[in-house]
Order: C-alpha cells, then sequence, then structure tokens
C-alpha cells in the first residue's frame, strides 16, 4: 500500500515503524521497543472518534509477544467509554467501565512513548509524573 505504515520486528525484539515512500521501498523512522506498544494502543484507540459522538478506550490488556510468529496474543482489556455522556443511556462495557474518569485516569499516569510519537498520536497534556510513581 503506497505511503502506508506498518511494524516489524527483529531479533532483538524491537518494533521498527517504516514507510514504504522511500525510493528502495522502506525507510526505518524509529525503533521502539515491544514494551511500548499495549500504552501507544490505548492512547491510539482513545483518538479514534465514533459515529456517535464520544470515544472509548481500551486499556489494561494483558498478554505475550511471540518473536518467532511476530505478534501480540492480548486478553483482559478493559474498555472505558464516554459514550454514555453523549446518549440517554449508558452504554456500557461491563463492570470495568469507568466512562470519561477511566479515560481521564489512564492520560494521567501515561509518558508518551516513542511508538506514540511516531504514530502521530497527540502529545498526552495530562500527565502527571508524581501520579505515575514518578518524583515529580
Amino acid at each position: 500500500e503506497e505511503g502506508g505504515l506498518f511494524l516489524q520486528t527483529n531479533d532483538a525484539d524491537e518494533l521498527f515503524l517504516q514507510s514504504n515512500d522511500a525510493e528502495d521501498g522502506f525507510v526505518t523512522i524509529g525503533a521502539p521497543t515491544v514494551d511500548d506498544v499495549p500504552q501507544a494502543f490505548s492512547h491510539w484507540t482513545a483518538t479514534r472518534k465514533l459515529a456517535v459522538g464520544g470515544c472509548i478506550m481500551v486499556c489494561d490488556v494483558q498478554g505475550t509477544y511471540s518473536s518467532a510468529e511476530q505478534r501480540f496474543l492480548l486478553s483482559d482489556p478493559v474498555i472505558h467509554s464516554d459514550i454514555h455522556s453523549k446518549k440517554a443511556t449508558r452504554a456500557s462495557f461491563g463492570r470495568t467501565d469507568r466512562g470519561a474518569t477511566g479515560i481521564v485516569d489512564f492520560y494521567v499516569t501515561h509518558k508518551c512513548n516513542p511508538l506514540c510519537k511516531l504514530l502521530g498520536l497527540p502529545r498526552n497534556a495530562l500527565y502527571d509524573p508524581v501520579a505515575a510513581g514518578g518524583a515529580g
């Protein structure tokens, strides 16, 4: 696909975001680690606006990365949604759906990583290093 981006792994379990816009077909534009993927995935899901208004965030995924298969197997997601604030009835994704509060709580502790930057995700202005367990 012309102008597309994809993730590729190497033997060191690092991910390379590549673009196929270069003359030879590919150019590496960054090297985030596999550990960056779940957090960047959660950040990315919240940037996808829904047709009904609002957003959902998939977070707290558990799983493993297979070097042999070059893929993640993720399970046990928590989905936070602020859709209910746009409708008369709450659209719930289960008892762990904390709505807009859950989305904000994620962002308070999420420090953007190299993959967030490479994917062009909006900067997280809510990050609080103290809330995230840092020294400040």
